[in-house]
C-alpha cells in the first residue's frame, strides 16, 4: 500500500494516508501541514487545488517507491513581476537564461507549477520522477523544447526539476496577453 505521511509543524504525526485519500483530503489538511519528505510542502499551499493534489500525488509516489528520499520544493505560484524578473535574466538583467516564459506565460503564475529538487539529485532520480509526473496526466520540465531564433529548429531545454498539471487547459487560455499579466490567473 502506498503511503503519504503528514505531519503537524511541530512534527507530530496527523495521518496516513494511502494516495487515494491524500487525493480526497489534501486540501483539508490544515496550512501548518507538511509532507514527511518533502521540505517546504506548505508552498503547495499556493497551488491550484488540482496541482497541488497532482504535486502531492507525484511526491508521494516518489518517495514511496525509493526513487527519492526526499524532496525539497523550490517554488509554486509566482507573480507577474517575479517571473518576468527572472525572464530578463540573461537578457536584459545579468545571469545566465533560466526561462523562455515572460509573465503569464508560465503556468507558475497560474499555480499550475511546482519547481523542485530531490534527493539524491541525478538526472536518473529527475526523470523517473517526470515519469511519474507524466503517468499522472501532468508535464515535466524534462521534456521542455524551445524554437531557436536564427535556424527556427526546436532544441532542448530541460527544465529537470519542474513539473505543471493543466488538463486540458493551453497557455493562451489562461494568458492571452503577456504584456497584461495578472497575478489572479
Amino acid at each position: 500500500m502506498e503511503t503519504l505521511l503528514f505531519a503537524l509543524g511541530a512534527g507530530i504525526g496527523l495521518a496516513a494516508l494511502g494516495t487515494a485519500l491524500g487525493r480526497r483530503y489534501a486540501a483539508k489538511l490544515p496550512a501548518s501541514a507538511s509532507v514527511v519528505g518533502v521540505v517546504g510542502a506548505s508552498l503547495l499551499d499556493t497551488l491550484h487545488p488540482d496541482a497541488k493534489t497532482f504535486a502531492l500525488d507525484v511526491f508521494a509516489k516518489a518517495l514511496d517507491t525509493g526513487v527519492a528520499t526526499s524532496i525539497k520544493v523550490l517554488s509554486t505560484r509566482r507573480l507577474c513581476a517575479t517571473q518576468n524578473a527572472l525572464y530578463a535574466q540573461g537578457r536584459t538583467a545579468p545571469g545566465p537564461v533560466v526561462t523562455h516564459a515572460r509573465g503569464c506565460q508560465s503556468w507558475h503564475v497560474a499555480g499550475r507549477a511546482v519547481d523542485f529538487m530531490p534527493t539524491p539529485a541525478t538526472e536518473t532520480t529527475y526523470r523517473q520522477i517526470g515519469d511519474i509526473a507524466k503517468s499522472l496526466g501532468g508535464a515535466w520540465g524534462g521534456d521542455f523544447k524551445v524554437r531557436d531564433k536564427v535556424t527556427g529548429e526546436w532544441k532542448a531545454f530541460p527544465d529537470l526539476g519542474h513539473i505543471e498539471y493543466h488538463p486540458g487547459l493551453t497557455i493562451s487560455d489562461v494568458c492571452p496577453d503577456p504584456d497584461k499579466c495578472d497575478d489572479h490567473a
